[in-house]
């Protein structure tokens, strides 16, 4: 064998490796493009869930906060064990009381705030109730 036909052989050689490095390349570039779009769809993801945790987070610490309000009417520290009642009225104002307060001052009765529709439903049925004995 001549050194020209070694040379041709060894040529052909590396243009075969060029072509399968080549196309390994192209498989490589779509694959990394493809782990691109995927990353940019999960970075868009973690964002929404970062914002879900925040918006979550300050509820929890407004909720927090009002746990460790005292009772407008008779100044109890509301809180797990206290139950909370949010009185609105017109004429009265806003008032957080406790359920107490809010039951035994028969505050029910002029409260108009629509969270408190069905305890306000159920207290006239107790009310009812107890005149009917």
């Amino acid at each position: 064998m001549s050194l020209r036909q070694s040379y041709l052989i060894e040529n052909t050689n590396l243009q075969q490796q060029n072509i399968e490095m080549h196309k390994k390349n192209k498989k490589l570039k779509k694959r990394v493009k493809t782990l691109i779009e995927v990353n940019r769809e999960y970075e868009k993801e973690l964002q929404q869930w970062k914002e879900k945790c925040l918006c979550l987070e300050k509820h929890i610490k407004e909720q927090h906060e009002q746990y460790e309000e005292p009772c407008d009417n008779c100044g109890v520290i509301l809180g797990e064990d206290v139950p909370i009642m949010c009185y609105s009225n017109e004429i009265g104002g806003d008032e957080t009381l406790c359920s107490e307060c809010y039951y035994d001052c028969e505050m029910w009765k002029t409260d108009e705030n629509p969270d408190n529709e069905d305890e306000i439903e159920e207290a006239k049925r107790n009310e009812d109730a107890k005149r009917n004995e």
